[in-house]
């Protein structure tokens, strides 16, 4: 009687403490992501059970976020989807569907240099913080008529290093994989390639996907998915792309995407230990040849992510079955850290504390010089070109946050802020009855819950 007492006293002190010890990493990870970061929407799921979901004040399960360079992973997906079909290869010179690019030398690009960030052209993958001389800014807010891949795909973004030869991040090669398929499919099929060939199929119904002046989709940075869907691509991605019986992707695809790439061996343009690009995705496979250790030391080594401006993730751990999606608006550089997410989430899953492993100083020699191109694109004065850049980024963004992400008024103010133009230089209009937002000679037109807003001006 004594040791059945003994015993169930022993168990029941073990359960009080093991409910202590989970108490306290949930604390600890709710603390950071919802207290000293600014997480909209955060997701754990682990051996198929979800064991996290909070969203912040402004956020709900139904609203779609804004997933910014997670988009470039859904191009991966639809590249991998028509290399299933038959319907291009990973050799082939972008030549082969932009023929109107013969014998220019462009065509010395192929379609997996794109994905590898390796086409060798000249580019500048700054943001806010250099309006006038960001390529991806200019691309996106510029006024292009005739679409993205053609402001791309000309000078002064020339062929600066041999294709292949440097793994360099940019949102370029990502749109110029958008053009490749809307060149690959019919009119009628690339209008709705991304639902029908890819969201529908994973069971994703939330998924919005906006397109430039030439009807192609924006895929370094225009889609949006709700935290709950992008947790279903994430099971599909762990599911090595099937659903059920039924192969969407190629069985190699993700292995051949979350590898290093021969263009990341041969050289690199790295501004952070962190920047471990594969194929339109972030791994963390350490680099024997290189000396480089992981880049997220709270991690194994096959883990991947989609990432993406502010904090927006998609992170994928294979070997443990287990997904995170986070968003967030951590706007200040640094603010939020992967690898901490990582540590936090893995604590909650285990019930157990794990080392904080910093691998940031063993890959600090990985980190090149800041990359001058010398490309602007305001002209003069700079604050007029910051102005008319910075107007239309915020008609259109502010378009899209009220109509795409259905937030308030005033949140998508505050969503829109910059602090290198003043708002009164960039006054809003709005005319919810038109649906179009205008910030002085720009105007951006809520186009449907398909395609969400575009500038028409």
């Amino acid at each position: 009687m004594k040791f059945l007492r003994s015993l169930i006293i022993s168990a029941l002190f073990l359960f009080i403490a093991q409910a202590r010890t989970e108490t306290s990493y949930l604390s600890d990870l709710e603390n950071y992501a919802f207290k000293q970061t600014k997480t909209n929407s955060l997701i754990i799921q682990y051996k198929g059970k979800i064991i996290f979901q909070k969203y912040s004040d402004q956020w709900t399960a139904d609203k779609p976020h804004l997933l910014w360079s997670m988009s470039k992973s859904i191009i991966n997906q639809l590249i991998g989807i028509a290399v299933y079909e038959g319907r291009l290869t990973l050799e082939e010179s972008i030549c082969v569907k932009l023929p109107e690019l013969k014998e220019s030398p462009y065509c010395k690009i192929t379609i997996d240099n794109l994905l590898s960030f390796a086409s060798g052209l000249k580019w500048n993958e700054a943001y806010e913080e250099s309006i006038t001389e960001s390529s991806p800014i200019s691309m996106l807010y510029g006024k292009n008529p005739n679409g993205m891949a053609a402001f791309i795909l000309a000078e002064p973004h020339t062929v600066a290093q041999t294709p292949g030869s440097q793994a360099m991040y940019s949102s370029g090669d990502s749109v110029i994989l958008s053009k490749i398929l809307q060149r690959t499919y019919s009119t009628t099929e690339y209008a709705t390639l991304p639902w029908k060939k890819w969201a529908k199929k994973i069971g994703i119904s939330s998924l919005v996907f906006e397109q430039d002046r030439s009807g192609n989709f924006v895929g370094s940075s225009s889609a949006y998915l709700t935290a709950q869907d992008t947790l279903k691509w994430g099971q599909f991605l762990l599911n090595n792309g099937a659903i059920g019986n039924s192969q969407i992707l190629p069985k190699w695809w993700m292995s051949h995407s979350t590898e290093i790439t021969p263009a990341y061996l041969k050289g690199r343009m790295i501004t952070s230990p962190e920047d471990r690009m594969s194929r339109q995705w972030w791994i963390n496979r350490s680099v024997p040849s290189l000396n480089a250790d992981k880049a997220w030391g709270n991690a194994p080594e096959d883990t991947y992510a989609a990432s993406g401006h502010w904090g927006q993730r998609l992170i994928v751990i294979p070997s443990e079955d287990m997904i995170i999606v986070r968003y967030g608006e951590d706007k200040e550089e640094g603010t939020f850290k992967t690898n901490t997410l990582l540590r936090l989430a893995r604590q909650l899953a285990q019930n157990r504390t794990l080392p904080d492993i910093d691998t940031s100083e063993a890959n600090a020699h990985l980190v090149t010089e800041h990359y001058d191109p010398g490309l602007s694109y305001g002209g003069w004065p700079k604050k007029l070109a910051e102005i008319k850049l910075f107007g239309a980024y915020k008609a259109k963004e502010y378009c899209s946050c009220f109509y795409v992400m259905k937030q308030t008024a005033e949140y998508c103010k505050e969503f829109v802020k910059n602090k290198a133009v003043p708002g009164f230089l960039a006054p809003l209009r709005h005319n919810e009855k038109q649906k179009e937002v205008g910030v002085n000679s720009h105007t951006a037109r809520f186009i449907s819950e398909q395609y969400g807003c575009k500038l028409i001006n």
